[in-house]
C-alpha cells in the first residue's frame, strides 16, 4: 500500500532528499551516458563527504544536511566539470558530436543557434532532453538567461550547468 500510494510519488517525496555523493555521481553518469571508468571522479567523493566503503560509523552516512556545505558543493561542481570534460572531449577535439543518452547534438547545430537568443535557449531544451532531465521553473529560467546571453562557443557549458542544478542534487 505504501509503494502504490500517490503521496509516495509526489513532488515533495521525490525531491525531499539531497543526494548523497555516490547517488549524485551515479545520477551524473546516467545523465551524461559516461561509463564509470571514464567519468567517475572517485577522488572527489571524499571531498563531498562520502568515502566509499568507509562509513563514519556502523549507522552509515547521515541524510540531507550532512551533504550541504560549501566544500561538498564545490566538489560536486568539480565532479560536474570533470564529467562535462569527457562528454565534450570529442565535440571540441574530434568528430564535433555531443553524445548524450537520449540525443546526439552536432557542432553545426550549436553553431546554427548563434542566429538568435531564442535558438540558444532552444539548445538548453535539447541538452536537458538529451540528458533526460526535467527542469524546474527557476533552473530553466537561469539556464535560459545564460543561453540567451551566451555565444555559441559557450553553449556547451550547459552540460556542466545542468549537472549542478538543484534537480540533479535532489533525489
Amino acid at each position: 500500500a505504501l509503494l502504490t500510494h500517490p503521496e509516495f510519488y509526489s513532488a515533495n517525496a521525490r525531491t525531499g532528499l539531497v543526494r548523497p555523493p555516490i547517488d549524485y555521481v551515479v545520477a551524473a553518469l546516467a545523465a551524461t551516458g559516461l561509463r564509470s571508468e571514464v567519468g567517475t571522479p572517485w577522488w572527489l567523493l571524499e571531498g563531498m563527504g562520502q568515502r566509499p566503503l568507509f562509513p563514519p560509523d556502523v549507522s552509515g552516512w547521515k541524510n540531507n544536511a550532512n551533504w550541504i556545505n560549501a566544500s561538498a558543493f564545490g566538489r560536486r561542481a568539480s565532479a560536474a566539470r570533470h564529467a562535462a570534460y569527457f562528454v565534450l572531449g570529442t565535440y571540441w577535439g574530434g568528430d564535433g558530436l555531443i553524445r548524450l543518452p537520449a540525443a546526439t547534438i552536432t557542432l553545426a547545430e550549436v553553431q546554427a543557434s548563434a542566429a538568435s537568443a531564442a535558438a540558444r535557449r532552444d539548445m538548453v531544451s535539447r541538452f536537458a532532453a538529451g540528458m533526460q532531465l526535467s527542469l524546474g521553473t527557476a533552473s530553466r529560467a537561469a539556464l535560459d538567461e545564460f543561453a540567451g546571453n551566451a555565444s555559441w562557443t559557450e553553449l556547451s557549458d550547459v552540460v556542466m550547468l545542468l549537472l549542478i542544478t538543484p534537480e540533479m542534487n535532489l533525489a
